[in-house]
């Protein structure tokens, strides 16, 4: 019986159930990317003037959407405190405006518990921009300019006494505003500036948590696969196919078909996940679908030891490979591939028993 025949045969065998497995990753992959970030970009301005004081600002995430958040603004012995659900606030306090005084201004995501907190000294007629950057594609902070551009969009704070306008797409935008967006991500200030370019890492940083549950979700699909579709190896079903067709052909079909149906789920959910994030690039994604390959090498690698001991293993497995994730470490390739090796002298000589 050919190997290409028996490989053909154990695909249709596992299609279906296959199918369902595939489902629940992408669904967790768009369940997931819906989730909130740990994290927060803030931009603004404060003016002093002897009418009082304005404090303009926008507290966001990577996508440029408000995110809810308490104002808590102090002023000598005053405190003021507000709070916007839409992430953007425009506080005016008519008190009494005294010369080189400090304002401190509290800025606390309701999604989250870090505070971000600034302290301004004012000076009349005087714009002071502030920003805060944690996942954004690149960002410039001076006390009289502060810009943050993330995923299609910029957010620009800036001294209007200074800066007159800036170029978007090849084009002049007047700033002649607060606070002014600009949907756009290509943005540049025909000003000296100095602009510090992120990239996705400031942003990849910050789904890191919703990776990493991404991938023990494949982790777990992939161990439930394995203990419906390899358990019978260490039963006694399989011996006499194994007399009759070969332990090579049977055990290495199982093995080529659960790889290519690994690597069909891991890159769907993955792509699914960094594409509706907007970081989609090769490095991470190659970094992702070769933990997932390492895992199922490992799992199937174990598989003939017994369906019990493969599920636990593959526990301590999956912690290892996760734990080396963010070091790009690959050597537990080898180590995993190393478990092909050992489960097919299992099968075949029964030994390590």
């Amino acid at each position: 019986m050919r190997f290409s025949y028996i490989f053909t045969l154990e695909v249709r065998r596992i299609l279906i159930t296959f199918s369902f497995i595939l489902l629940i990753g992408l669904s967790s992959s768009i369940l997931l990317v819906q989730l909130p970030t740990f994290s927060a970009n803030i931009v603004g301005v404060s003016e002093a003037s002897v009418y009082g004081i304005r404090v303009v600002g926008y507290v966001f995430n990577s996508h440029g959407e408000g995110l809810p958040s308490k104002i808590i603004i102090q002023y000598y012995k005053h405190e003021y405190t507000f709070t916007t659900f839409n992430g953007s606030f425009n506080i005016f306090l008519n008190v009494t405006y005294i010369d080189g005084s400090t304002i401190k201004l509290n800025i606390e995501p309701i999604i989250f518990s870090p505070i971000f907190s600034y302290q301004f000294t004012l000076v009349p007629n005087h714009f002071i921009t502030f920003s805060h950057v944690s996942s954004a594609i690149e960002g410039i902070n001076t006390q009289t300019l502060s810009m943050i551009s993330v995923k299609g969009k910029t957010f620009i704070a800036a001294d209007p006494n200074l800066y007159q306008y800036l170029v978007s797409n090849g084009k002049y935008v007047s700033l002649n505003y607060y606070l002014l967006e600009v949907n756009s991500d290509n943005v540049s200030l025909p000003y000296e500036a100095p602009l510090i370019y992120y990239g996705n890492s400031l942003i990849l940083q910050s789904l890191s948590p919703h990776l990493t549950v991404l991938l023990v979700t494949i982790f777990a699909l992939i161990d439930v696969f394995n203990y419906f579709e390899l358990s019978v190896f260490p039963r006694g079903e399989l011996k006499g196919i194994i007399r009759f067709v070969g332990i090579e052909r049977i055990y290495f079909s199982k093995l080529l078909a659960g790889l290519i149906l690994t690597l069909i789920l891991s890159t769907i959910s993955f792509i699914t996940f960094l594409e509706i994030s907007g970081i989609l690039e090769m490095s991470i994604l190659v970094k992702y679908l070769i933990d997932s390959l390492a895992f199922y090498l490992g799992t199937f690698g174990l598989s003939p030891f017994g369906s019990k001991n493969m599920i636990y293993s593959s526990v301590t497995l999956g912690i290892y490979i996760i734990g080396l994730t963010y070091y790009v470490n690959y050597a537990y390739v080898l180590l995993t591939s190393l478990l092909i090796i050992i489960g097919y002298l299992k099968l075949k000589y029964n030994i390590f028993s």
